[in-house]
């Protein structure tokens, strides 16, 4: 994968709110590379810059009050926060696509979802109308859409949470992009139907080549499907890794206190394990490493010094591990539990 170049880069990307309240920083220079083929799990908690991130590579961030400050996303030679509003149209939902996080608001309750997936394809020109609703059907057959003849022309209130959801899949699917851009697209189902949809992610991934890049804050669907993990935290990412080096050599506290609150089945507890306090006011952060207020392991320069991202110490002789970065001051032997 190192040899690899990357299909999507996201490179010092910052995405300001200008509300009444001051300046909100979403994402505060957030960089990381997607790979073709890959799934690239981004996790956090809510408020972390996970989503507007994504939004801020597609130019979807309503502009005012938000605005892309800073940064590049690069995609096939070109800077998609650089191009035309019609350039742009020509790879969003081509090239890259998005699944949304709450199907009911994304699809549209007053056209059937026949038409919803054949609008790409006609959109990018890619068939007639008669070829287009033959692919809707046959994109409905491939997601697990029963009967997908007599469905096409329901409405998406006739449908069940777990089957909008296949929609939502398909539409995203139906030009055959290269990265498609998953928003917690198993949050809203309950575990069965989320296991299902991520097989059918996974399946439809290995088919098509795509990377996907998977949007979350369930670390238990992340060890089910991602090979490399980017961690944020306040609108920054504050460690990159492989999928084995998050869950067993990770070095930022923070990526322990997500581990951490798993729920082990195997002991019986009358609380769950929680990370202290909350995540800051993207308005008024605190001064040095964001983290630092609910922090196990804050030393005293971590109040005041913003760590830079270094590659991970692997030990006492100096060397390090170049894919695996962290952005905190417990990098090296004293790093390790």
């Amino acid at each position: 994968m190192a040899m690899t170049t990357p299909v999507l880069t996201i490179d010092g990307l910052k995405t300001w709110f200008h509300t009444d309240d001051g300046i909100v920083k979403a994402t505060d220079g957030v960089s990381y590379d997607v790979y073709p083929g890959e799934t690239l799990a981004v996790v956090g908690e809510s408020g972390s810059g996970k989503s507007v991130t994504a939004l801020s590579a597609l130019r979807l961030i309503p502009e005012p009050p938000g605005k892309i400050e800073a940064g590049r996303v690069l995609y096939d030679g070109n800077d998609l926060t650089k191009l035309s509003k019609r350039e742009l149209r020509s790879i969003r939902g081509r090239k890259i696509a998005m699944i949304f996080q709450e199907p009911m608001t994304s699809l549209n309750p007053v056209h059937p979802i026949g038409r919803q997936i054949m609008e790409p394809l006609l959109i990018h020109r890619i068939c007639d109308r008669t070829e287009a609703r033959r692919r809707a059907i046959e994109l409905l057959h491939r997601v697990g859409i029963p009967a997908p003849e007599a469905r096409i022309d329901d409405y998406p209130y006739q449908l069940s949470g777990g089957m909008r959801q296949r929609v939502m899949i398909a539409i995203a699917l139906s030009c055959k992009p290269d990265v498609l851009i998953a928003d917690e697209p198993t949050s809203a189902l309950d575990v069965t139907v989320q296991l299902q949809i991520l097989r059918l992610l996974k399946e439809l991934q290995q088919e098509m080549g795509m990377a996907v890049v998977l949007i979350t804050h369930d670390l238990g669907v992340v060890a089910e499907t991602a090979d490399r993990v980017v961690v944020m935290y306040a609108g920054r990412v504050v460690e990159t890794a492989s999928l084995h080096d998050i869950f067993y050599a990770s070095v930022h506290p923070y990526v322990a206190g997500l581990r951490a609150s798993i729920p082990d089945l195997a002991v019986k507890t009358d609380r769950l394990p929680v990370i202290p306090g909350q995540v800051p006011n993207a308005a008024r952060l605190p001064a040095g490493c964001p983290f630092h207020p609910r922090c196990p392991r804050v030393m005293e320069r971590c109040r005041s010094e913003d760590p830079p991202e270094t590659a991970v110490q692997l030990g006492a002789d100096g060397a390090t591990a170049a894919a695996h970065r962290v952005r905190c001051w417990l990098n090296g032997e004293e790093a390790r539990p």
